[in-house]
């Protein structure tokens, strides 16, 4: 089984603008999500795809392996997309093709303090789901912070009986958990999900995952006891510097 981890990165951001090349701990956070990606057990390999040339830089001197992407992409779904395409043509670190049936898993920038486990265990279970069975899958945890609920920064997910995503809100919604920012993909769903027209209401609470889920596409959720701090913002960032234990938080 080819699996990749693709971390898309990109510069500008309304709520934290150069967020991935903050470096109030010493390293930048492109860097402290690749690293937590590296101790995968599972994937064949780790990319960085970005259209910002800071970033690929970055990328390059602390000795990650980054993807150019060029253009306009809408989402982090598209330039996870489109390395992916990059990675069916040229191979990955150990020099396999990925296919229609690989295993792409979407790592955010937000994210430098998941557990690898949870990053393992969803793509164990992705690999598990046999031909006809959801192309998508993504975690949740059974607890998060005090107050998540009205935080519209942190996701929220109602999960239905069949173990489908059912509703993907930034607003308060019965019974739904919160969110972890990451994905797995058989390539094949990536590929169906990039080439989709956002929906209205996608576009009204900035959630791509409406989209799929109103095109019939089934998002599989699996839950994770712990809901590790999410860098949305520059006060989540402090946080992050405060729990490393160095600096303080400054702009990059």
């Amino acid at each position: 089984m080819k699996t990749v981890i693709i971390i898309p990165a990109r510069l500008q951001s309304s709520r934290f603008p150069c967020k991935p090349l903050a470096r109030a701990t010493g390293k930048t956070l492109v860097q402290h999500v690749y690293e937590t990606a590296r101790e995968s057990k599972l994937a064949d390999g780790v990319f960085v795809a970005s259209g910002d040339l800071d970033i690929v830089r970055e990328v390059d001197a602390f000795g990650g392996r980054s993807i150019f992407i060029a253009g306009e992409h809408p989402s982090g779904t598209s330039r996870v997309a489109a390395a992916a395409k990059y990675l069916s043509r040229v191979g990955t670190l150990r020099g396999r093709l990925l296919s229609p049936e690989s295993v792409v898993v979407n790592l955010q920038v937000d994210e430098p303090l998941v557990p690898v486990e949870h990053i393992d265990t969803l793509i164990r279970r992705l690999w598990g789901h046999k031909a006809g069975q959801p192309g998508i899958a993504t975690l949740a945890a059974t607890h998060g912070p005090d107050g998540w609920e009205r935080d519209p920064n942190t996701v929220g997910v109602a999960i239905g009986s069949s173990g489908l995503a059912s509703h993907f809100t930034r607003k308060p919604y019965p019974f739904a958990l919160p969110h972890l920012g990451i994905y797995a993909y058989r390539k094949s769903a990536l590929e169906e999900i990039a080439a989709l027209k956002p929906s209205e209401s996608s576009i009204v609470e900035s959630l791509e995952q409406l989209t799929w889920l109103e095109n019939k596409i089934p998002v599989a959720v699996y839950t994770v006891p712990e809901f590790p701090l999410s860098i949305n913002t520059k006060q989540d960032y402090a946080k992050f510097v405060e729990i490393s234990g160095v600096g303080q938080a400054q702009p990059c």
